[in-house]
């Protein structure tokens, strides 16, 4: 009996000396596992209890910094990790709940920015700024997502700006028909109006000097009560702005829902059995549904 127990305070030794060693060189998770075997077989001993927690505190700063400073350089992945295991060595800290909230934040903003760079590719340029405006709420530190939201408006300020309806206008009419004026200035354009029968042809008087088509158009819709929607290429229908218009007209809407993981043939049955509506269409070729 008194072989074994000088043999566990020469073990309980070894380990603290163990600890304290580590502890020296600044390796803090390996000083707390030499404590806590100590701790087991002295677990009152004061001494040991605050030796281990200094090196439980070091530890959990350490993965702390560490992981700040991986997120800092865009290490996402382990910077996840060190914050897990920082906040493992202290589920209470809240400055380590934050940091671990912020990566994951992070982390789903990245995976956002690269979901919009493939829209983007695909042509898809609404739903890519939709992805990378998200990404740049959830993480505005996020260059990658800004940069992708200034390409992309600037894409699309340039389309359409080299595209009919961003084309300057210059318009003047003085006591002329409504409809007479909007006929005008969408045979400028090249379309074609039809008119809602509830649609009044009063006497209005317009002065635009190069403003941009889809702009003019709008600015003489708002300031009539009238809304104008396209029903094809060349087709534009013009209706009083009423609730009751706006349902009416709801149906000319054309989307089109591009596919990644069925085809587009295979979803036009199960779509008809589910909604009640005739206007679907498959395209094959690119594989996209339109409703």
């Amino acid at each position: 009996m008194l072989a074994a127990l000088v043999g566990c305070a020469a073990l309980v030794s070894t380990d603290v000396k163990l600890g304290d060693q580590r502890m020296a060189e600044g390796n803090w998770e390996e000083a707390m596992l030499a404590y806590q075997r100590a701790l087991k077989e002295d677990p009152f001993n004061p001494s040991l209890v605050q030796r281990m927690e200094l090196a439980r505190e070091r530890a959990g700063a350490h993965y702390e910094e560490r992981g700040r400073a991986l997120l800092k350089e865009r290490q996402l992945d382990p910077a996840l990790e060190a914050f897990k295991r920082a906040l493992s060595l202290d589920p209470a800290n809240q400055a380590r709940q934050q940091a671990l909230a912020e990566g994951l934040r992070a982390k789903e903003a990245w995976d956002l920015v690269q979901e919009a760079d493939k829209l983007a590719r695909l042509g898809r340029t609404e739903e890519a700024l939709e992805a990378y405006t998200r990404a740049a709420e959830l993480d505005p530190t996020a260059t990658s997502a800004t940069d992708g939201i200034a390409r992309l408006s600037e894409t699309q300020e340039s389309a359409r700006r080299d595209s009919p309806m961003g084309r300057p206008v210059t318009l003047k009419f003085k006591n002329a028909g409504l409809k007479e004026v909007l006929e005008s200035i969408a045979r400028i354009n090249g379309m074609n109006v039809i008119f809602d029968k509830d649609v009044r042809n009063d006497p209005v008087s317009v002065a635009i000097e190069d403003t941009p088509f889809d702009e003019a158009l709008e600015l003489i819709l708002n300031s009539n009560s009238l809304f104008g929607r396209q029903v094809g290429p060349q087709m534009l229908l013009v209706s009083p702005n009423t609730k009751q218009k706006l349902e009416q007209y709801q149906d000319l809407m054309i989307r089109t829902f591009y596919l990644s993981h069925t085809k587009a043939k295979d979803m036009l049955g199960l779509l008809k059995s589910m909604l009640d509506t005739k206007r679907l269409h498959a395209n094959e070729q690119t594989n996209t549904i339109v409703i």
